[in-house]
């Protein structure tokens, strides 16, 4: 059975619940601790060019993409957050995101980027299938002793591996 994914931007009266969910996981505990009202605060006052949009399955939110439109030196769009649900995972929703995602970021520029934090194999093996390659790593770049392995997609030329 496919499990039917819908896609949207965020409302501001969904804010607290996607930071709640993202605090209670593994990847939410790691970069923002406890603190709720942080994760609240930034969600709240996404600068110009800043989206979130939401994935939901009959009717509630599954997962999020935060992403800037001009995030990589104020030209290339870059994935701030991206989340989903433990018990959702696996499933097709981080990938219908990421898809979202690179159809806002398509008309900006040629290249998108993401980073993802080097113990992370799961989403880096989704990134990689979905034709993103990695550029480099950055020590510490969100919490110290965690590297983030950038990673670029060329959006006018992807090569896409299922």
């Amino acid at each position: 059975m496919t499990l039917e994914i819908n896609i949207r931007e965020m409302t501001g009266n969904e804010v607290e619940y996607i930071a709640r969910e993202t605090i209670s996981s593994g990847i939410g505990e790691l970069y923002f601790g406890s603190d709720l009202d942080k994760l609240v605060q930034i969600l709240s006052a996404l600068s110009e060019g800043e989206k979130v949009y939401v994935a939901c399955v009959d009717e509630g939110i599954v997962g999020y993409i935060w992403f800037g439109l001009r995030g990589v030196f104020r030209i290339h769009p870059y994935v701030h957050m991206h989340f989903v649900r433990t018990d959702m995972r696996g499933r097709g929703i981080g990938a219908s995101l990421l898809e979202a995602f690179e159809k806002s970021a398509e008309p900006v520029s040629g290249k998108a980027f993401l980073a993802v934090a080097e113990f992370n194999y799961k989403a880096a093996a989704l990134y990689e299938r979905k034709g993103y390659r990695s550029v480099g790593c950055i020590p510490g770049l969100y919490r110290e002793g965690v590297s983030e392995n950038l990673y670029m997609k060329d959006l006018s030329n992807p090569v896409v591996m299922g």
